[in-house]
């Protein structure tokens, strides 16, 4: 399980002055049974405190969170409308609603708030310019926004500086591209610094940005976790999913990035796995060119997401109910199988994307 114990929360909960009101987030689909579980510990302490739940979850699922979360109020609208909101609650006036105006301007997350924290995690941009009929991106960021090199300078500075943190984690969707004016001189500054931070890419970078140029600021700016969005070697799969990239492509990019100094250890490349109309053969072709260009290959076994375009096409081949069970969109649980990709196959596949990385 995720998260803190209940008998933790509960003395936190403790600790702290009754507020006016409670906001709760969300994450992956498939985690509400969590965000029922908090909203109940937090009732039963504060029960005359209004709670109002966002994030992913609620995002995607609107009508389920609604019916089974046990919050008091939904909140899908846009960020900039929240302290107007907030305001007609509670007659609390929030002192930087200028700020929520535009994503440029947020202030950073609170980490401090934590309790411990070995890593920060880190957004330069909103959103992606591509349209791929899996993704959600779009119904939760559906416009691209990028923030200016001093911000994302200054958040990673300050973590650094007065936190001593060395390990940043970037979870944009579209890291790199249009990122001239925004990460590289970022990275141009540390390069030239020497701080001795280090950058991980846990979202997929886009193999298409990876120039002999960007390869070697990314290494001599201190990155050393890659990951690559490769998806498929299937050409005609390469077009419909969003037409991002082309195994040539892909080669091309191995070779700037080994170039660059990168090694096979720090270069892990995403495969989707599952894909309604995708086959067994095509995922393990797939790991085999992988494996060949000296990189470690990453099944992403594919979770049925409301509202995307292959939802339907999900949906009209899935035996379970994943429209009225976000449980089934756990990408463990393999809620698309079928005969001709079965749980069997997955774990099959798997296993031989494992030996392909030792």
């Amino acid at each position: 399980r995720y998260g803190i114990h209940p008998d933790s929360l509960q003395n936190q909960i403790r600790s702290l002055p009754k507020p006016d009101l409670i906001w709760l987030t969300s994450v992956m689909t498939h985690w509400y049974p969590g965000v029922q579980q908090t909203i109940a510990e937090i009732r039963s302490l504060l029960p005359e405190a209004p709670i109002w739940l966002g994030g992913i979850y609620v995002r995607l699922c609107p009508l389920h969170a609604r019916q089974h979360s046990g919050a008091d109020r939904i909140v899908t609208a846009p960020l900039a409308e929240l302290p107007t909101m907030v305001k007609a609650a509670t007659g609390f006036q929030l002192q930087n609603p200028d700020q929520w105006q535009r994503y440029q301007a947020h202030p950073i997350p609170a980490l401090d708030v934590i309790p411990s924290f070995q890593y920060a995690p880190i957004l330069t941009s909103l959103g992606c310019p591509y349209r791929c009929p899996y993704c959600a991106s779009r119904t939760l960021a559906p416009e691209r926004e990028q923030r200016s090199a001093a911000s994302i300078y200054r958040e990673i500075a300050h973590w650094h500086q007065n936190y001593g943190i060395m390990d940043f984690a970037f979870y944009d969707d579209a890291l790199l591209l249009n990122a001239e004016a925004t990460l590289r001189p970022v990275l141009e500054r540390f390069r030239h610094e020497r701080l001795g931070v280090r950058f991980h890419t846990p979202n997929a970078l886009h193999i298409r940005a990876l120039t002999p140029e960007w390869c070697a600021l990314l290494k001599e700016g201190g990155f050393t976790t890659l990951r690559l969005g490769l998806e498929t070697t299937q050409s005609d799969h390469q077009r419909e999913w969003g037409s991002k990239v082309e195994t040539t492509m892909f080669l091309n990019a191995m070779a700037n990035l080994k170039a660059a100094g990168f090694d096979s250890t720090q270069i892990g490349v995403y495969l989707l796995c599952g894909l309604p109309g995708q086959s067994p053969a095509e995922v393990e072709e797939s790991i085999g060119v992988v494996r060949e260009a000296g990189a470690q290959a990453h099944l992403a076994e594919y979770s049925p997401l409301p509202g995307t375009p292959m939802w339907y096409q999900a949906q009209a081949t899935c035996r379970y109910d994943i429209a009225g069970e976000p449980l089934y969109h756990n990408n463990s649980f393999f809620a698309c199988r079928r005969p001709d990709f079965t749980y069997e196959d997955l774990l099959r596949l798997k296993a031989v994307a494992r030996q392909a990385r030792l």
